[in-house]
C-alpha cells in the first residue's frame, strides 16, 4: 500500500513538471539590443540608433520598448526598418518610452532577424544613466515581458561657449610735429644818430673827405695858419672860451694861443690837432691779434698791446711840445 502511494505521488510530480516545462522554456526567449552613441553631451539634441536582434529559434519577436530616464527631454521617434525588408514596423513615443513593433503577424522576427530604429532625445543632466528595456512576443506589446540587458549611457557636462577675446585697442600713432621753419635773421640797418653830422660816417671816425681842412703852418707864417682855419671855428685868442670840435659837437676848453696859430682841442673820443684827428695809436683804429695764429698766452698779448700804446703816446709828445712852442713864439 505504501509503495503504491509513493509511486502515485512521484508520477503526479513528474506530470506537473512536464506540463510546466513548455512555459519555462518559452520564458527564456533570447534577444539583444545595442545602440549608438553611448556618450552624449548635456544640452545637445542627439540622434540615437538602436538595433534589436532575435536569437531564439523557438519563438519570435513582435514588440520592443526602451525606457528613458526623466532627465531626457524632447524625445521624438524616427523610422523603424526590419532586416526582412518588410515595411510593417513602426516606432512611437509613449511618455519617456520608445516603442517599436510590427503591424502585421507576418512581420514577427525569427531567429537571426533584426530591426533598426532611431529617435531623438536631449539629455539635461550630466552623469551615467541606464536605459531599461524589454520585449514581447506579440505585436501589440501584450503578454509576458522579456527583460533585456540595460544600456549604459554617459552624459557629459554641457560645453560652455568660448568667450570671444576682447579686442585689444590699437594705440593711435602720435603725429610727428612738423618743425616750423626758423625765420632767417635779417640785418637791421643802423639807426642814424641825429646828433651826428650828416657828413660824418656811422662808425664815428671821420673820413678824410669829412675832416676839417688844415694846413701845416710854417714857422712864422701866421697868416697862412689863420687863413687855413675854418671860418666857423674861432680861435682861442679871439673867442677866449672853449673851442667846439666840428666832428663831436662838444665844447672843450682850448689852451691860450696867439691869434692865427694852430689850435689843439681834446674831446672824449679823439685828439683834434688844428683840423687833423688821430687816435691813441696814431690813426690805427683796431688792433686784432689772433691768439691762435701767434700761439701766445692772452696775458702776453695784453702786455704787448699796452706797450705799443705807450710807445705811440711817447712818440707824439715831442710833436705836441713843438707845436705849443711855435704858438708861444708866434707874435701877437
Amino acid at each position: 500500500m505504501r509503495f503504491a502511494r509513493r509511486t502515485a505521488t512521484v508520477l503526479a510530480l513528474a506530470a506537473s513538471l512536464v506540463a510546466a516545462l513548455p512555459s519555462v522554456v518559452g520564458a527564456l526567449m533570447v534577444w539583444t539590443l545595442v545602440g549608438l552613441p553611448l556618450t552624449v553631451t548635456a544640452g545637445q539634441l542627439t540622434i540615437f540608433t538602436m538595433t534589436a536582434t532575435s536569437l531564439d529559434p523557438a519563438s519570435k519577436l513582435g514588440c520592443l520598448e526602451v525606457d528613458l530616464p526623466s532627465t531626457f527631454q524632447s524625445i521624438t521617434a524616427g523610422a523603424a526598418t526590419p532586416s526582412t525588408g518588410r515595411n510593417d514596423w513602426i516606432a512611437s513615443v509613449s511618455g519617456t518610452a520608445v516603442v517599436v513593433h510590427t503591424t502585421t503577424g507576418g512581420g514577427l522576427l525569427g531567429s537571426g532577424d533584426s530591426v533598426t530604429f532611431t529617435f531623438k532625445a536631449q539629455p539635461t543632466v550630466a552623469g551615467a544613466v541606464s536605459w531599461p528595456n524589454h520585449a514581447h512576443r506579440r505585436k501589440d506589446c501584450s503578454g509576458v515581458e522579456e527583460t533585456g540587458t540595460p544600456i549604459a549611457v554617459t552624459v557629459l557636462p554641457p560645453i560652455l561657449p568660448t568667450p570671444s577675446p576682447t579686442p585689444v585697442p590699437t594705440p593711435r600713432a602720435t603725429p610727428i610735429p612738423t618743425p616750423e621753419p626758423t625765420p632767417q635773421a635779417t640785418s637791421t640797418p643802423p639807426t642814424p644818430d641825429p646828433s651826428r653830422s650828416a657828413s660824418e660816417p656811422a662808425d664815428g671816425v671821420p673820413s678824410a673827405s669829412t675832416r676839417s681842412p688844415s694846413s701845416t703852418p710854417a714857422a712864422g707864417s701866421g697868416t697862412a695858419a689863420s687863413s687855413a682855419r675854418p671860418s666857423g671855428v674861432p680861435s682861442a685868442a679871439t673867442s677866449g672860451g672853449p673851442v667846439a670840435s666840428p666832428s663831436a659837437g662838444v665844447g672843450v676848453p682850448a689852451p691860450a694861443a696867439s691869434p692865427g696859430g694852430p689850435t689843439v682841442a681834446f674831446d672824449g673820443r679823439r685828439l683834434n690837432l688844428n683840423a687833423t684827428s688821430f687816435g691813441p695809436l696814431g690813426g690805427i683804429e683796431i688792433w686784432a691779434v689772433p691768439a691762435a695764429t701767434l700761439g701766445l698766452p692772452g696775458l702776453l698779448l695784453v702786455l704787448a698791446a699796452i706797450g705799443l700804446q705807450a710807445i705811440g703816446g711817447l712818440a707824439w709828445i715831442p710833436a705836441v711840445r713843438r707845436l705849443r712852442g711855435d704858438e708861444e713864439q708866434r707874435p701877437a
